[in-house]
């Protein structure tokens, strides 16, 4: 089944980079901090890590908590995108412990101890942001995708459901929450899930994908057949469509019907059980 991936960046994205809303842009200092943006744009971290250090000896970044976590954010940003991964860590530990009120430090560090493999820290650090921002969804979606990868379903349904309660628009939300649900073996749950998710976009193939997974495990093999001919009708090229609906012709006796589709997954690169039904003259 497919699901969808962690939206750390979106949500860093729409908290904003270099310095709180409240610091005018006026001054020297202002003027170094839209260098450093315009450098971070253009993707120079070691440039705008540079000019970073060099705003931490002013009088402006020393006297303003707010400030000093927003510019300590941005080093470990540019620190994280060159992968120095333990430095962008040690400079968030200073970020937070200035400016514990500052959020985007925890997303910061939670998606960096995400990507080193450390989840049960980076599902901390969320908490913590979710507790200063509990009503931001997407917050609650990412956590919700950390608990899939730790495989506690019913945990990562409660942040999905909350999440998608908060943000109905949120058509990655109900995908995930129908991936949960599916491992719980909830799979009408997972289909009502999925079709909320069709109302957003009915162009995603992976919807009806995973639609056509969840109607097998009800025994509903037309609608399965169905979900599955809409993603190849939306996505020619989805490979497991084919062959899912392929397995499934073949398991209703539909041998024509099966090697077509086997056929086409073949010709689309992956052979292994239309070969296997040739071998054993299933398949011309």
């Amino acid at each position: 089944m497919s699901k969808r991936y962690l939206l750390f960046l979106i949500i860093l994205t729409q908290l904003g980079c270099v310095a709180p809303k409240s610091i005018k842009k006026t001054g020297t200092f202002e003027k170094k901090l839209a260098r450093v943006n315009k450098a971070i744009i253009a993707r120079d971290y070691v440039g705008a890590y540079l000019m970073l250090s060099e705003l931490e000896n002013t009088a402006k970044f020393k006297s303003n908590s707010n400030l000093k976590s927003s510019i300590l954010f941005n080093k470990a940003y540019c620190l994280m995108m060159q992968k120095k991964y333990n430095d962008a860590i040690n400079v968030l530990n200073k970020a937070i412990s200035t400016y514990p009120q500052n959020i985007k430090n925890y997303i910061l560090r939670a998606y960096i101890f995400k990507l080193i493999g450390k989840i049960d820290k980076s599902i901390l650090d969320l908490k913590q942001a979710e507790q200063i921002a509990p009503n931001n969804a997407i917050i609650k979606y990412n956590l919700g995708c950390l608990y899939i990868d730790k495989g506690d379903y019913d945990s990562a349904v409660k942040k999905l459901n909350a999440a998608v309660k908060i943000q109905p628009d949120l058509k990655d939300g109900f995908i995930n929450l129908a991936y949960a649900l599916f491992h719980l073996s909830k799979y009408n749950d997972a289909i009502s899930n999925l079709k909320k998710a069709a109302l957003l976009d009915n162009k995603d193939a992976d919807i009806y994908f995973n639609m056509g997974l969840s109607y097998e495990k009800l025994h509903q093999y037309d609608s399965a057949i169905s979900s599955y001919s809409e993603a190849i009708k939306i996505n020619p090229q989805y490979i497991s469509s084919y062959i899912n609906r392929g397995l499934l012709f073949l398991s209703l006796g539909k041998n024509n019907l099966a090697c077509q589709d086997l056929k086409k997954a073949c010709d689309l690169g992956v052979c292994a059980k239309y070969k296997n039904l040739k071998e054993i003259m299933v398949c011309q």
